[in-house]
């Protein structure tokens, strides 16, 4: 990790010196350092942190390490009086963590965790520091709510570990195609297997402070009948029974009857009535309307926010997505849900969800995010992420970030610092993967390739050529840098396919910048050949509709460079191809293809 000098100014922020995540409020540092080559002699107040430290090295003889909580010790050590607060400081007489409550001490912990591993590893030493840190946002998490595979049990493991550790605190369970989630078996308990699953998630999320949310998904095809309401009530026990401490209900997605919104409501409010304060530990009730977003919502007040806000009881948080379905998140969309709902909106952003397009990763940076926005606008934030879970972290880091201290955020420096903390053996190759794989196409475009310049054969330049030559061979070398490098072997899983496309895109790429140079030079039919041979086959077109990137900028240079050198070439050499046509099945395919081509394109190399 130290080794990345080419990141490393981009890294680096003035206002996070020590690049933690999230970024705290204050941070007050020295040059002065303080030896820790003993490790740390671990003094618990509260017995509540010994599973905790399990990254320290502990020993009598170590510094002292003093942990605390409560409201008279977190006075003492003026810790700010706001929930999952904390002070951390390091000197020469110890190190000691506040927190206002036990979940402020431990992300006390987690930013002493951060500093540990930032710190030089043969000199083992601390700086001498001053933190004090809370949280901005009540609500900071993620839903797994989108369509498609579920995560697997250890992905959930993984990501809720990482939450822990980056002071996320919610993680909604609510995958779309778990069937005990949905229809057809909403309304009966999970199997024994299954329930086992859910189990060992919450005893999870206990232990990384992360609050579990199982959200029941019943508006498909819900009868609003006693019975109905009576098999929800017995599958809220069931959870219950597994540990689940918090519950949503999702309405999204669903037309006729299901939608009615007084019938929403008044099941949520008997929830609330009969479950939630009939249990009394459990947290507040979440829902995810219909209407949930400006795109689809009845603005008027027969609508069902409207009817949200006069009929639903306060202490239910309302799901918002924004001006869209997928959307920024702004103070005016959150004004627009808040005046109706008459509470502040808990936000649902569908970033980096890629249900709609599973043909493309989204590893772009935590952009839509208003750094002018506070908790007085909304309860929180979750996102919702891609089938990819580990790759989806990169934007955890971001909402972790943005969450906590919005006015502090900023993407840049978040990006790079995630990158690195997510492939820390191969930075600068992740961030080729990243920076070429960012836009969820059209439902919500993102900036991409945004280093990279192309050009048209008009506006050629060997400046030019040469710069994004350099870019092409940058992607054609990185997979293999992260096949080797890259010890997260199931990020490295999830974005193999890409990484075979990221390879071929950067050998076509330049290969097509060879052309453009041959062009005006070298034999006719010479030059034909070498054309051909970068002519992407029916194979290849099919591979990459499947694992696409690039599509943006570097794919497109790719695709109009060729068809502009080959109505050049005609015209230099009085060749006439009047006939042209696409490989099948590639009707997004825009280069212009000789019959010739066609017939020869060489067959796809498995790479």
């Amino acid at each position: 990790m130290l080794g990345i000098s080419s990141i490393t100014a981009q890294v680096s922020n003035p206002d996070n010196p020590l690049n933690i995540n999230p970024t705290p409020h204050q941070v007050k540092i020295s040059e002065d350092k303080v030896d820790v080559s003993k490790g740390f002699a671990l003094r618990d107040i509260q017995g509540a942190f010994a599973e905790d430290c399990d990254f320290l090295s502990l020993s009598d003889d170590g510094l002292p390490l003093t942990i605390n909580y409560g409201t008279k010790a977190a006075n003492s050590a003026k810790v700010p009086k706001h929930a999952e607060a904390y002070a951390l400081k390091v000197s020469d007489k110890g190190v000691t963590i506040t927190g206002r409550d036990a979940r402020g001490a431990y992300y006390g912990l987690q930013t002493l965790r951060q500093i540990l591993e930032e710190c030089d590893a043969e000199r083992l030493e601390l700086p001498v520091v001053s933190i004090v840190d809370y949280p901005e946002m009540e609500v900071r998490g993620t839903v797994e709510g989108f369509y498609g595979i579920p995560w697997t049990q250890q992905t959930r493991l993984d990501l809720i570990d990482f939450m822990g550790r980056n002071k996320m605190n919610c993680y909604v369970y609510g995958p779309k195609d778990d069937p005990y989630h949905r229809k057809p078996y909403w309304r009966l308990p999970y199997p024994e297997d299954k329930a086992a699953n859910i189990r060992q998630l919450v005893e999870a999320c206990r232990r990384a402070r992360v609050n579990f949310v199982w959200a029941v998904h019943p508006g498909v095809d819900i009868r609003w009948d006693e019975a109905d309401r009576d098999s929800l009530m017995c599958k809220l026990e069931s959870m219950y029974d597994l540990g689940v401490r918090q519950f949503a209900v999702f309405f999204d997605d669903i037309r006729g009857d299901g939608a009615d919104s007084h019938k929403q409501a008044s099941w949520l409010n008997y929830i609330v009535n009969n479950f939630v304060q009939k249990h009394g530990d459990v947290s507040r009730l979440i829902v995810c309307p219909t209407d949930y977003n400006e795109g689809w919502a009845n603005a008027g007040p027969d609508g069902q926010l409207a009817i949200y806000g006069r009929e639903l009881q306060p202490e239910v948080d309302v799901f918002w997505t924004g001006h869209h379905v997928m959307s920024d998140v702004t103070p005016e969309t959150l004004e627009f849900a808040n005046s109706r709902i008459k509470r502040q909106a808990l936000v649902w952003w569908n970033f980096p969800v890629n249900d709609y397009c599973r043909n493309a990763l989204v590893m772009g940076p935590s952009k839509g995010l208003n750094t002018t926005l506070t908790s007085r606008d909304m309860r929180g934030i979750v996102t919702n992420p891609m089938e990819q879970g580990h790759a989806s972290l990169l934007t955890f880091h971001g909402v972790a970030d943005w969450a906590w201290n919005p006015a502090a955020y900023t993407w840049q420096h978040n990006w790079e610092r995630a990158i690195r903390q997510l492939a820390p053996e191969a930075a600068e190759a992740f961030r080729t993967l990243c920076i070429h794989s960012t836009t969820p196409l059209k439902a919500y475009p993102q900036d991409e390739s945004w280093e990279s310049e192309t050009f048209s054969l008009n506006s050629y330049s060997p400046e030019k050529a040469q710069a994004l030559r350099r870019e092409f061979d940058r992607m054609a070398a990185a997979p293999a840098k992260l096949r080797i490098a890259l010890t997260d072997s199931a990020l490295l899983s999830e974005i193999e396919p890409w990484l075979s496309q990221l390879e071929a895109l950067g050998k076509r790429g330049s290969r097509a910048i060879d052309l453009v140079e041959e062009l005006y030079s070298t034999a006719p039919d010479v030059f034909l050949d070498r054309y051909l041979a970068n002519v992407m086959s029916p194979q290849e077109v099919e591979a990459y509709k499947k694992h696409s990137l690039g599509t943006v900028k570097m794919q497109r240079f790719y695709e109009d460079i060729m068809g502009e050198m080959l109505t050049t070439f005609s015209k230099l050499h009085g060749q006439d191809y009047p006939d042209t046509i696409l490989p099948e099945g590639a009707d997004f395919y825009s280069l212009r293809m000789p019959k010739k081509a066609a017939e020869t394109a060489k067959e796809p190399s498995g790479e």
